[in-house]
């Protein structure tokens, strides 16, 4: 930055006295960016608050009055966020006495803070103090990646160190301002000029900052933070200036770029209907937007009154855990996500869910929580009705199944009897009419038993109280036992039953043996059952490892694909004409799918229409083989 050449020091007027105070720089002062003293040159020691030993290291707050750190604070805010620099009026007990002062506030290139603080309380000498000022400001400006420069009203000319021209992008640069001008960006040079003189005429400004951009010679843009301060006689007129000037082109493009977030976060907030709050651990400032005030039912106000105004909406039997989760969360994590019940000032109860996400510095110390709050109570209620619905289908489901289980087994006493009697009937002499009468009464009585004790296992797996009794068993022995039993059926049929037994299967099994028996007799019996003619093979071998595959293929009538998805659910035939035909309550897959998951396997089926099914389950094989069968 430099002054317009076309810019003179003013004429005093001929009545006008000297002027009550005293714009020029004062005191320099470095802080780091958590606010502590880093650095600082007095003109005079007595503008220090306290000796100087005591300050370097010491956050402002424990060395400022409680107005003036407020003020501090609210401008570091400012500067923070917006990257603008700015400027604090206020008075302060100092060691010469109580005096009033100016601070302006800018941003050094590591994040540190510079003030450049000005007696404004009455007029000084002011040219020692320009010398010693320029001379540590060259040592600032240096340390916190600033380019320095300084003009003479006097001379009309400027100087400008090594890191401005590097900032230019130039090697070096004349005495005068043409130069620079020519570098500033066409569309910001009008204001950026006007600007600079327009506060040298004005013999009450001590100072300004300004940003602009310039074009460098390469054709790269950057944008330029540049804080000025005047020297000015006894009537006010300009008789130098002393500046810095930074690159502050990161800071606009992540102000930008937060700028572009916070549109689509205020979007999406919107949308969404969730409010959006920020929590500055170090500042220990906590942040609302307007949904968030909505959601508690509170004014939106002054943010220190924020953490109470939660803490007393929060439900008395939720705070401790909400508090605790939060503590948990910035000790060790890098999110919150938790839920809790509100109360409103008239007693309704809202519940909420909090979800935030921890910033961390480069020591892992949690310094930021930016999180989100959503009104879930619509969705608790429905959660709330939708498990007392669940609720009462499972009473009943269990009312059901027990009150099957209670009348299946009132019905297989009576039923036992009539096949004991009926085995007793055929022993003795009878009539071949006789005799085949008794066969339909034993036929009959044992697909009626086979019914009641599907419904006994359905109403045992529904109540869960079907056990099983693994032990160890041949595979084998038990397929061809099953197709044995049923073997007399197909051969009524006209149909060729057989087995088949892949190599490298184990020759024992740990399982429930009865219940592999179940499962496959119901498979069989089902292939027997929907085939009018040629073949059912029940078929073992190896599958996926660990498991082996029992399959049963017929050349029955086949499934038809709209019927293929419902065919494992309870009471389900492949057709409403089956059970016309076939007979049966459609229990058996139902019982078999749930039978083999207890086991450990799986059960599915391939079919087409008119060409015939297979239907398979796998097994685990057992984890103590006695060998292979080879």
């Amino acid at each position: 930055m430099t002054v317009p050449a076309t810019t003179s020091q003013p004429a005093a007027a001929a009545d006008s006295g000297p002027k009550p105070s005293d714009p020029g720089a004062g005191l320099w002062i470095i802080f780091t960016p958590d606010g502590r003293y880093a650095d600082y040159h007095a003109a005079k020691p007595g503008l220090l608050v306290q000796p100087p030993e005591g300050l370097l290291g010491r956050h402002y707050r424990e060395v400022l009055p409680p107005v003036v750190a407020g003020k501090l604070a609210t401008a570091w805010e400012k500067l923070t966020v917006t990257g603008l620099p700015q400027a604090i009026h206020y008075e302060l007990p100092v060691l010469d006495g109580r005096r009033e002062f100016v601070a302006e506030l800018s941003l050094g290139a590591s994040g540190q803070v510079l003030a450049l603080v000005r007696d404004v309380t009455r007029a000084y000498d002011h040219q020692e103090e320009v010398r010693v000022i320029s001379d540590r400001l060259r040592v600032i400006s240096e340390a916190a990646g600033l380019g320095s420069w300084e003009w003479s009203a006097t001379t009309g000319r400027h100087w400008r160190d090594e890191r401005l021209l590097e900032i230019y992008g130039v090697a070096s640069m004349g005495p005068d301002q043409q130069a620079w001008a020519a570098l500033i960006y066409p569309e910001d040079r009008e204001e950026t000029l006007r600007r600079a003189e327009v506060s040298i005429a004005d013999p009450n400004c001590p100072g300004y900052m300004h940003q602009y951009r310039i074009v460098r010679p390469d054709g790269c843009i950057r944008w330029l933070r540049t804080q000025v301060a005047f020297q000015r006689d006894a009537t006010g007129h300009a008789i130098g200036a002393v500046g810095v000037d930074s690159d502050v082109t990161e800071e606009k493009e992540r102000a930008e770029r937060f700028r572009v977030l916070s549109d689509r976060l205020l979007l999406a907030a919107q949308a969404a209907d969730f409010g959006v709050w920020d929590w500055d651990i170090r500042a220990s400032r906590l942040i609302w937007d307007d949904r968030m005030c909505a959601l508690y039912q509170i004014t939106k106000g002054d943010p220190a009154l924020y953490p109470d105004l939660w803490r007393n909406r929060v439900h008395p039997e939720d705070l401790s855990r909400v508090q605790a989760e939060v503590q948990a969360a910035l000790a060790q994590g890098y999110r919150l996500d938790t839920l809790f019940r509100i109360v409103w000032p008239d007693g309704t109860i809202r519940f909420i869910k909090d979800d935030a996400l921890i910033q961390r510095d480069a020591s892992g110390n949690a310094i930021r929580l930016i999180g989100i709050n959503r009104d879930v109570t619509a969705d608790r209620l429905r959660e709330a009705e939708m498990r007392q619905a669940r609720e009462a289908a499972e009473a009943a489901s269990l009312a059901k199944s027990s009150f099957l289980a209670a009348i299946s087994h009132e019905l297989r006493t009576p039923l036992n009897g009539i096949l004991g009697f009926a085995s007793l009937l055929a022993d003795t002499p009878l009539q071949p009419e006789q005799n085949e009468f008794v066969g339909y009464i034993s036929h009959s009585s044992e697909i009626l038993l086979a019914m009641i004790n599907d419904l006994l296992d359905i109403s045992r797996i529904e109540a869960g109280r079907l056990s099983l009794s693994p032990r160890a068993f041949s595979l084998r022995e038990v397929m061809e036992d099953a197709v044995r039993r049923l073997g007399q059926r197909a051969t009524e049929k006209s149909l060729k039953i057989s087995t088949r037994w892949h190599a490298g299967l184990p020759v024992n099994f740990v399982n429930d043996s009865e219940r592999v028996r179940q499962v496959i007799t119901n498979l069989v019996s089902n292939a027997i059952k929907f085939s009018t003619q040629g073949t059912v093979t029940v078929e073992a071998a190896p599958d996926e490892p660990g498991f082996a595959r029992v399959s049963v293929t017929d050349t029955g009538i086949g499934i038809a694909p709209d019927k293929q998805p419902q065919l494992f659910q309870k009471f389900v035939q492949g057709e409403s004409s089956t059970t016309r035909r076939f007979g049966g309550a459609g229990l058996g897959l139902a019982i078999s799918r749930q039978l083999v998951e207890l086991m450990g396997g799986r059960i599915g089926f391939t079919s087409e229409p008119g060409k015939g099914s297979t239907f398979w389950f796998t097994l685990p094989c057992s984890p103590a083989e006695t060998g292979r069968v080879p």
